[in-house]
């Protein structure tokens, strides 16, 4: 086994003393080491995968591998850290890092050593690659799940939300309930959002008008999801089917939406209401207001987190499912 290198010697590689080392390990006296310096010190425990369980208040070495760096959700699984957790620990986030080959975690594994990595994708899926062989306690799947791996899934309430949200227009006496795709949604939290629909209307005796599940022509070339949405919306209405609701499966969705009720003179929600599934900036930026289904990505991070503090082990696929919160606005 390769000898775990010490304090002494990483102040010895990086032409400092012992207790600059330790400044940075432990995130004080930022003022008075310069930037070049920490960063140098920074990248040498990197480098030689110290330990910072030890002689330190360091507590957990944590890598998070993000599926990609420019998806909406990547930032915002990172707001679910708190500063405190962050600043007393190590946390390493690896961008684009995830690939269908359980080598690619292995050598993540080797070279960094950690007491945990996480494994975030941008969109809820299943993970193709087998993981049985990593130690659960090691491993939290967040936003994704895997049929061969024995620990703890985070997820969100997709289905549980959606069929909430349903049955609140429901309640409004709304009968006639759209539901707005887009043109590839062959992704697991796009189809338990189709179920939560459907069972909505199942659970409140209302029958289903297969017309009222829309998505755009595969056969035309759209530029965005809010164009899927606009399409979805105008052919309902170019094809004068009966709607007084509208549930879009994500926000862009619903901006198009708005935009197909503003060519063809329709008025949210005087003439139908309207929600979407995200939260994000634009559903409060829209006139009038988007009412959102809010996915719970920092609490699901947070949850993830604890989880290797936790240090438990499972002898079983464990998921843990996250509420998502209607936020209500001015559109229904």
């Amino acid at each position: 086994m390769k000898k775990k290198i010490t304090l002494k010697e990483i102040a010895k590689k990086c032409n400092v003393s012992t207790a600059t080392v330790s400044f940075v390990i432990n995130n004080k006296n930022r003022k008075g080491i310069s930037n070049t310096t920490w960063v140098k010190i920074e990248k040498a425990l990197l480098k030689y995968s110290y330990s910072k369980t030890k002689g330190s208040k360091q507590l957990k070495r944590i890598i998070f591998c993000f599926e990609s760096s420019s998806h909406l959700a990547t930032s915002r699984f990172l707001q679910g850290i708190d500063n405190d957790t962050l600043f007393k620990n190590e946390f390493i986030f690896l961008f684009n890092a995830i690939s269908d080959n359980k080598n690619n975690l292995t050598k993540i594994f080797n070279k960094y050593n950690p007491d945990g990595i996480i494994i975030s994708t941008g969109r809820t899926r299943k993970l193709e690659f087998d993981i049985s062989n990593f130690k659960s306690c090691n491993l939290v799947l967040l936003n994704c799940w895997s049929d061969n791996f024995n620990g703890i899934s985070i997820l969100p309430a997709d289905y549980d939300s959606t069929k909430k949200a349903v049955k609140s227009l429901i309640k409004m006496k709304k009968k006639n309930i759209a539901v707005i795709q887009p043109i590839e949604y062959e992704w697991q939290g796009y189809a338990d959002r189709l179920s939560g629909w459907r069972d909505a209307h199942f659970e409140s005796n209302l029958k289903i008008n297969p017309k009222l599940i829309c998505r755009p022509s595969k056969n035309k070339k759209y530029s965005s999801e809010s164009e899927n949405g606009f399409a979805a919306l105008e052919k309902l209405i170019n094809k004068k089917i009966k709607f007084d609701a509208v549930f879009a499966l994500n926000d862009l969705l619903a901006m198009g939406c708005y935009q197909a009720a503003k060519e063809n003179k329709k008025n949210i929600p005087k003439d139908f209401s309207i929600i979407g599934f995200d939260n994000s900036i634009t559903s409060i930026n829209l006139k009038p207001s988007l009412s959102s289904i809010q996915l719970p990505i920092a609490e699901m991070t947070s949850k993830a987190v604890q989880h290797i503090f936790d240090d438990k082990s499972y002898d079983e696929n464990f998921k843990i499912f996250v509420n998502c919160d209607l936020i209500k606005r001015n559109s229904i």
